[in-house]
């Protein structure tokens, strides 16, 4: 019995060491799973060190029943202990080339701005949109307002305040032009300036507005934030998967715009055009 007995105690210390071993090695890799998972958490909040500094972004928004082109420009503080950035800037449609000021927050685990507006010191109305997410964006007169108007946001630039200038040239253009109309007996001649605002941004970005007249009283107009390279700028938007305007701007000459279209009949009359040599006003 006693030659049974001993390797019978070795064998039960044996199973109880593997167990052992077994429940430490569980226990490690269960710290490791934690440790992971952690990192992984921090990896996912590591934004908030980004929102330490002051940032500029500059926004293209397409805001209201027209789609009228603005441009944003949005200084963001330092992130808060409630998570919240505040947020002071200004902006302005490219049609009426004029500066509202704009006060609000922006919440970085959202994404939501809410902001603003106000002229010479009045409110003049309120957004709340999230960059490119129109189904969570809208214009309104007010924060109680009803009169939800869409809004299309897209970021164009973005950086450190202390780094980032914001530089923007407004211009204004015209197309002056004779076009031919019916007037019920005959045709008559007629002279019309079509015309081209723009603002230019950082020398990288045109936005820009153009409107046009072309025979028998046809009408155009488009709007949009073309890409500079070198003296040109590109546009190209699509309305429908079979509508795509591309039109390009020259910039090579100091006081004109040569503007050439591609396949814009869907934003203008059958007897419009934007096309034109464009030149400056003021």
């Amino acid at each position: 019995m006693k030659q049974l007995f001993y390797p019978l105690i070795f064998s039960i210390l044996l199973v109880s060491c593997t167990g052992s071993e077994a429940e430490q090695n569980d226990t490690n890799e269960t710290n490791e799973s934690t440790e992971n998972d952690t990192t992984t958490a921090v990896s996912d909040n590591s934004n908030e060190e980004e929102y330490s500094v002051d940032f500029q972004r500059i926004v293209s928004a397409k805001i209201g029943t027209y789609q009228e082109q603005a441009i944003l420009v949005l200084k963001e503080s330092p992130i808060n202990n409630q998570g919240v950035i505040t947020v002071d800037g200004y902006y302005f449609y490219v049609k009426h080339q004029k500066f509202l000021d704009l006060q609000g927050t922006f919440t970085p685990k959202t994404g939501l701005y809410q902001l603003t507006e106000s002229y010479k010191g009045e409110e003049t109305g309120y957004m709340e949109f999230v960059i490119g997410n129109a189904e969570h964006s809208f214009w309104a007169p007010s924060p109680s307002s009803e009169d939800q108007q869409e809004l299309h946001s897209e970021l164009l630039d973005r950086g450190s305040a202390d780094d980032m200038n914001i530089a923007i040239e407004f211009g204004e253009y015209g197309y002056e032009h004779e076009i031919m109309f019916y007037n019920g007996d005959g045709t008559d001649d007629d002279l019309v300036t079509d015309a081209l605002k723009v603002a230019i941004i950082n020398d990288e970005f045109l936005a820009f507005f153009i409107d046009v007249t072309g025979t028998n009283g046809h009408v155009g107009s488009v709007s949009g934030v073309a890409k500079i390279t070198g003296d040109k700028a590109r546009f190209s938007q699509e309305k429908e998967e079979w509508e795509i305007c591309d039109i390009e701007f020259d910039l090579s000459e100091e006081d004109q715009i040569i503007v050439i279209e591609h396949s814009c009949d869907g934003w203008h009359g059958a007897y419009a055009s934007f096309d034109g040599v464009f030149s400056k006003l003021k």
